[in-house]
């Protein structure tokens, strides 16, 4: 009698162990899929400003999602640190070291208070300095940045 109970149970947990495997494993694709295009929107502008194209790194164009302000957070930057910026407890930053498998800029965009989308930025492809830790945000409208004698991104507005 027991076993008859007891099969069903075992089955029904083995299949939303594989559901939520899945689910798990597509999130993590997906997000992969959109962290990565974010990176080439960004890299684009830097090359279009390297080949003076354009007189400006203008991150207010990324609209790929909604968003209004922009945290910018350089390689060494503590999880407290962003937290502490943010005005939130975020939890990818608490692995931000650990994510960041070059040295990175941490690019995180919000919409209205939350987090909804972040890149890590390698340095390699442009470096992002003296932005400051940007504590209070850099509003959509302002995210313009320029490229100084350094080779650093400065934001244009600092």
């Amino acid at each position: 009698m027991k076993s008859k109970i007891i099969k069903p149970i075992l089955l029904g947990l083995v299949l939303l162990s594989f559901f939520l495997l899945f689910s798990v494993n597509y999130y993590y694709q997906r997000e992969k899929k959109t962290q990565a295009a974010l990176k080439n929107d960004i890299y684009q502008q830097v090359l279009s400003y390297r080949s003076k194209e354009s007189s400006v790194i203008d991150l207010s164009i990324i609209n790929s999602f909604s968003w209004d302000t922009l945290f910018v957070y350089g390689p060494y930057m503590t999880a407290d640190m962003i937290q502490k910026g943010l005005g939130l407890s975020w939890m990818p930053s608490l692995f931000s070291k650990a994510e960041a498998a070059t040295p990175s800029t941490l690019l995180i965009f919000t919409k209205m208070g939350k987090v909804v989308q972040y890149v890590y930025y390698p340095l390699v492809m442009g470096h992002f300095g003296d932005v400051g830790e940007s504590v209070q945000g850099i509003d959509r409208d302002n995210a313009k940045f320029v490229i100084n004698e350094h080779d650093y991104i400065i934001w244009l507005y600092k």
